[in-house]
């Protein structure tokens, strides 16, 4: 197996020979024979390597396990570094989500702050087979039933997974050949999660049924990351070719998107959820995808749909907007209370927790709060014959802009449709009304040819909006 594990890593090039390596140690089977096959190694091809081991306090022998790794380390005189999970003990719900997060996150500080480049895991073959499985059973995209992947990248390093082509029947076997010292996890024991399940009641079945199963499935995930790197290689050009970022939001060219075929539609489609969302820790189902597709495809020039959370999408004309809008729920709750406000002169108010506005003499030094320094600030020119207080309100139905000097008006939904505003701009509009509620201000869009003095006219106030 030592052999075995050389020529692989001279193929496949774990780690270069100028970078440092760290080794996530559970002290179960397969971490501890990675760990010894790390130590086997000729000196030309051993790294300069150490340790990582968490403690989630999940169960009893978890301190009997960090004691026998930190007095392994000791004699071996190996860098080790180890991280309790404080919460362990109390967490009730997610436990085997927030321990894995919590785990990846003390990896990435330990791989920034020590200076190391390659994170090594010791997921086996077995590992791989039952992720195939789960995933497949699960449902979602194709590809993802690929499963592991020898070699991914994570927050500025490597992270390379050397045993999956061993089986766990392997490991154990090179350990009992070597005499090593592991912990069994008692948790993997049960049944109470998916994995074990599978592990303990699905897979010796097809086992049974196919001995060389773990060997088969190795050469379908070959094809199916060949047949992947052709489909990427197809659409990477598409999928740049049609989107940019702007402004904070993913932007789709709709009318080339509608141009693809169906198959090009989907694959650009699931190269955004793994580019884009999937990073997030967003995720979307089939019914989401095809939802998505049947509104770029669709005749409706705008719709909006949530997809999980805070995340947008959006179709507005000849565009998509793929976005995370913080103030979604947040100012819908704001708002189901106060649509409305009233400004009266040298005064200023929140109008929610992203945005500000005030109304000043021309020239009285407006004072800010602290909170909005730094936003973005626009001004209104109040006319001197303006009548107070200023009502601030979201838009109504039947609602009139004065586009011109002749008092030509103009309904706000019409203005909205001719110059192609997006649905969730429109959504957050303001207009600012004098008391006899006449428009000045659809901001920040259009001024009210009303709110536009004469050019002789000496400028009295200023309304302000400052916006986060």
């Amino acid at each position: 197996m030592e052999q075995t594990f050389l020529k692989q890593y001279q193929e496949d090039k774990w780690w270069q020979a100028n970078q440092r390596v760290l080794l996530a140690v559970s002290t179960g089977v397969d971490s501890m024979v990675l760990l010894h096959l790390i130590e086997q190694l000729p000196a030309k091809f051993k790294p300069d390597f150490g340790v990582v081991h968490i403690n989630h306090q999940l169960r009893q022998a978890s301190e009997k396990e960090q004691a026998f790794l930190e007095s392994y380390c000791r004699k071996k005189q190996i860098p080790l570094y180890v991280r309790v999970w404080q919460q362990g003990k109390e967490c009730q719900n997610s436990t085997e989500l927030k321990a894995r997060e919590f785990r990846y996150g003390q990896f990435d500080q330990i791989m920034k702050q020590e200076d190391y480049q390659v994170l090594l895991t010791a997921h086996h073959g077995d590992d791989q087979l039952e992720t195939m499985l789960m995933r497949l059973i699960k449902g979602g995209q194709l590809y993802h039933l690929s499963g592991i992947k020898k070699i991914s990248y994570r927050s500025g390093y490597q992270i390379s997974r050397p045993l999956l082509s061993f089986s766990k029947a392997d490991l154990e076997h090179y350990a009992k050949e070597h005499h090593l010292i592991f912990f069994e996890d008692e948790t993997n024991c049960t049944n109470d999660f998916f994995r074990n399940r599978m592990r303990h009641q699905v897979i010796p079945l097809l086992k049974e049924e196919n001995p060389k199963l773990l060997e088969n499935m190795a050469a379908y995930r070959e094809q199916l990351v060949s047949s992947e790197e052709i489909v990427q290689a197809h659409i990477e050009p598409i999928y740049n070719e049609l989107l940019r970022e702007t402004k904070g939001k993913i932007q789709l060219d709709v009318t080339k998107f509608k141009q693809l075929t169906k198959s090009e539609q989907y694959y650009v489609w699931t190269m955004i959820v793994d580019q884009v969302l999937l990073p997030k820790g967003v995720e979307l189902n089939r019914h989401q995808l095809m939802g998505i597709l049947a509104i770029l495809n669709g005749a409706e020039p705008q719709k909006v749909i949530q997809l999980k959370e805070d995340w947008i999408f959006e179709k507005s004309y000849e565009y998509g907007y793929l976005f995370q809008d913080l103030r979604y729920n947040q100012e819908r709750e704001e708002e189901s209370n106060t649509e409305c406000y009233q400004l009266t002169l040298n005064n200023s108010c929140f109008l929610n927790s992203r945005e500000w506005v005030g109304l000043y003499e021309s020239e009285t030094t407006a004072n800010f709060p602290k909170e909005v320094e730094g936003w973005y600030s626009q001004e209104l020119i109040v006319p001197k014959d303006i009548l107070f207080p200023l009502t601030i309100r979201r838009r109504l139905p039947g609602d009139r802009l004065v586009m011109d000097q002749t008092g030509q008006h103009k309904k706000i939904s019409r203005f909205f449709i001719d110059q192609k505003i997006p649905q969730s701009e429109r959504d957050n509009a303001w207009i600012v009304c004098d008391q006899n509620k006449k428009i000045l201000w659809l901001y920040p869009f259009r001024r009210s040819y009303l709110s536009i003095d004469k050019e002789t006219d000496k400028i009295h106030y200023k309304l302000i909006f400052k916006r986060k």
